[in-house]
């Protein structure tokens, strides 16, 4: 039956014209994900420098002794929770689009 062997070359090629769709839709997700996971590592890099700037920085440049160097440590905590918070939304929200697309 002609009918059948047109409806299947059409159905043929609309899964043909779907897979390459799948296909890149795949490679765009894919960069943008690597794109998010280099954005994160910079950040994380760029966060860990602050931090580490500002341990080695804050005691010596106080000038009121241990008492300067104690409030820079009390800081410090803050500062590595909301890294770690932000870090972690960054992480979930990664994990949410590879599992999204």
């Amino acid at each position: 039956p002609p009918e059948e062997r047109r409806e299947l070359r059409e159905l043929r090629a609309r899964v043909e014209e779907l897979e390459g769709k799948l296909a890149e839709r795949d490679t765009m997700y894919d960069r943008r994900v690597r794109a998010l996971r280099a954005q994160y590592d910079h950040l994380r890099h760029e966060y860990e420098r602050r931090t580490e700037s500002g341990f080695a920085g804050g005691g010596g440049t106080s000038g009121c002794g241990d008492a300067g160097a104690g409030g820079a440590r009390n800081a410090a905590p803050d500062r590595e929770a909301v890294l770690t918070a932000r870090i972690k939304d960054l992480e979930r929200q990664g994990e949410h689009t590879k599992s999204y697309y």
